[in-house]
């Protein structure tokens, strides 16, 4: 059984660097980096372990017919383009049967073809961040155990958002959104 995982990682945004070594901590992972700007691309793999991480050149917008090709010989394909271009994967995803991954929001395009995604068998995952998500349910996981325990949280640090002092939590989820473009 072939237990190599070819995935297709469209962007190179500064956002796809950590996915990317994330996704190489798996010796069966290779990576084929796509992007209109195939020096970004390169840059990025150099970094990386470059016989697992190759840089491509693909415009998903122009180029339809190599945009299909590269998603028809991998296993998943994790767009990280500007949401405005997922549809151009969307449609090579569905045409060759191929699950999608993308940061983005569900679009109302994305919504449209939902059903024909679900009656080819497909996962299309959008939106899978922390926001508020995933942080803020952990730590509540964790903070509620320590207490069941007898134990006491004096650290919490969070990468993406807030638990807040009990006297700042002034909305019903209790969480305080920040946002920094640095």
């Amino acid at each position: 059984m072939n237990t190599n995982k070819k995935i297709l990682v469209l962007g190179s945004g500064m956002m796809v660097e950590p996915l990317l070594d994330y996704l190489l901590q798996r010796k069966e992972n290779t990576i084929t980096l796509g992007s209109n700007i195939i020096t970004a691309a390169q840059e990025i793999c150099q970094r990386k372990d470059i016989s697992r991480c190759i840089p491509v050149e693909v415009d998903v917008v122009k180029d339809s017919s190599k945009l299909k090709k590269l998603v028809e010989e991998h296993n998943i394909v994790i767009s990280y383009v500007p949401p405005t271009f997922h549809m151009y994967i969307a449609n090579a995803c569905l045409d060759v049967g191929r699950n999608l991954i993308t940061a983005s929001y569900i679009s109302p395009e994305m919504q449209k073809i939902d059903d024909e995604v679900k009656s080819k068998g497909l996962i299309f995952m959008n939106e899978i961040g922390l926001d508020p998500g995933l942080d803020h349910i952990f730590a509540h996981k964790v903070i509620n155990e320590a207490n069941k325990n007898g134990e006491k949280v004096i650290s919490y640090e969070s990468w993406c958002g807030a638990l807040v002092a009990t006297e700042y939590a002034t909305n019903p989820l209790m969480y305080k959104f920040s946002w920094s473009t640095k």
